[in-house]
Order: C-alpha cells, then structure tokens, then sequence
C-alpha cells in the first residue's frame, strides 16, 4: 500500500490515527516528540505486531527547523 509518518503518535489521537492506518495496511513511521521516544517506541513494535505491517518510531523536536527537516529523511528510511 504504502506508507505514512504520524506526527505526535505516541498517544492519544495520533496514536489512534496510525493505528487505523495500519490496519488499513499502511507502514507507519511514528514520531515522538524526545521526550516520548520511549512510548514511540512501544506503539511502533506493538502495531507492527498487531497489524502485521512495517512500523518504526522516529524522534525529532518539531520546535527545530532542522530537526523536523530530518524527520522526512528519517521517516523513509525507517518505515
């Protein structure tokens, strides 16, 4: 199908818009926020798991031009 980067997926509502995503058949690349990454982390391993799909947490401080330039890069190559 595809792929899809979820910004602010650790929880809440972009939790549960990569989870429908994914079971959709979407790879999904979920970004946390540094101080989430651990909670990115799980949800990506739990969601690949669930949905049998390619799921991977990606890190990056949005507040930082840079940072979030890097997402993109990140994102393709991790999901």
């Amino acid at each position: 199908r595809g792929g899809a980067l979820v910004t602010g997926a650790a929880r809440r509502i972009g939790l549960r818009i990569a989870e429908r995503l994914a079971s959709a058949g979407y790879d999904i690349a979920l970004h946390g926020s540094p101080a989430s990454a651990a909670e990115a982390e799980a949800a990506a391993a739990w969601l690949g798991a669930q949905h049998a799909v390619r799921s991977a947490a990606v890190t990056a401080d949005l507040a930082d031009p840079s940072a979030a330039a890097g997402l993109l890069v990140t994102a393709s190559a991790s999901a």
